[in-house]
């Protein structure tokens, strides 16, 4: 996912109705997500969460960093698209000489949310503090 699209998704939950203090589950975080959108649109999600970062910093530190693990555990992170591959330009992405373990190919997310092998709570996420009801 990119980030600007993973920043528009949490800063629309962040201005959601749902609190951080109840267990939520994906498909509410996916429908919250979708209908501040349709209400409010990009600009006035992120007019919102400026207000509420200036009104009660604290408060929306806590919230953010709820919002983006929310986010981040509810929607799949897809690799980068690589560019079509030529043959006999190595060192390219998805060409034959790329390196292995290399950003893009197959097999080399290890840290990616949810991941086998990945970190517990991503940067800026307080671990633990997440609570998707199953």
């Amino acid at each position: 996912m990119s980030i600007r699209l993973e920043t528009i998704r949490a800063e629309a939950l962040f201005v959601s109705d749902l609190q951080c203090s109840q267990p939520i589950r994906a498909g509410e975080v996916r429908c919250a997500v979708a209908s501040t959108l349709r209400r409010y649109r990009v600009g006035g999600c992120a007019a919102r969460l400026a207000s509420e970062f200036g009104d009660h910093p604290e408060i929306a530190v806590r919230r953010m960093a709820w919002a983006l693990a929310a986010v981040r555990a509810v929607y799949p992170t897809a690799p980068p698209a690589t560019a079509p591959s030529r043959t006999g330009s190595p060192g390219r992405a998805g060409s034959a000489g790329a390196a292995p373990g290399r950003a893009g190919s197959p097999g080399s997310a290890p840290g990616r949310a949810g991941s086998p092998g990945s970190a517990p709570g991503r940067a800026g996420s307080p671990a633990g503090s997440l609570r998707l009801a199953g």
